[in-house]
């Protein structure tokens, strides 16, 4: 059975060279590769190649008002003319309660629901280099974080109706096009609550 953790976790994984979740469950995981983690440690994370990675977990809900996305991500390619996932619930046009999506050389998170989209402004990161990232929604607030500090906000609906449960780690799982993250992903949860 599909359960929500001690802590609101919906999804997790300390992506320790494999996929193996603490919350949540695999749906799919191709083309990954171990690699360094962001302390240097040989096999602690994953590399996403880009081109035809996938990693996704069914998830028990996904939470109406607060919730969170949290992980360590180091990109390698950052091409401006497309968006590439870090993290993407979308299920389907307008009803995609988060994303948090790298598109050029910044990250931002994203809402589409209601027939609106809402997003974060874009915070600047570099190729090559670990960067911790987080998105929070705490009622009508969605909140960027970089390297553990607040840099980007957007009015967002207090209540977000979706279907969702399926999140795409490095990709949209649920897109033809994938929007595959190229680089390395550590760490990674999605809770059912607001981090403060």
């Amino acid at each position: 059975f599909l359960t929500v953790g001690p802590d609101g976790e919906l999804a997790a994984s300390e992506l320790d060279g494999d996929p193996t979740p603490t919350a949540g469950r695999v749906a799919e995981a191709s083309g990954l590769t171990p690699c360094a983690d962001r302390r240097g440690v040989d096999g602690g994370a994953l590399a996403f190649d880009g081109e035809a990675s996938s990693l996704s977990y069914d998830i028990a809900l996904f939470p109406a008002r607060d919730y969170a996305f949290q992980a360590w991500i180091r990109p390698e390619d950052l091409p401006a003319e497309s968006a590439r996932q870090v993290c993407s619930a979308w299920c389907a046009g307008m009803d995609d309660p988060l994303r948090v999506t790298v598109e050029g050389d910044a990250v931002s998170a994203r809402i589409e629901t209601a027939g609106r989209f809402y997003a974060t402004p874009g915070a600047p990161i570099r190729a090559g280099e670990w960067v911790h990232v987080a998105a929070v929604k705490a009622g009508e607030t969605l909140t960027l974080y970089v390297g553990g500090a607040s840099v980007a906000a957007a009015t967002v609906p207090e209540q977000v109706s979706t279907r969702s449960r399926r999140v795409g780690i490095g990709f949209n799982p649920l897109w033809s096009g994938g929007e595959r993250f190229s680089g390395a992903i550590d760490a990674f949860s999605l809770v059912g609550r607001a981090y403060t």
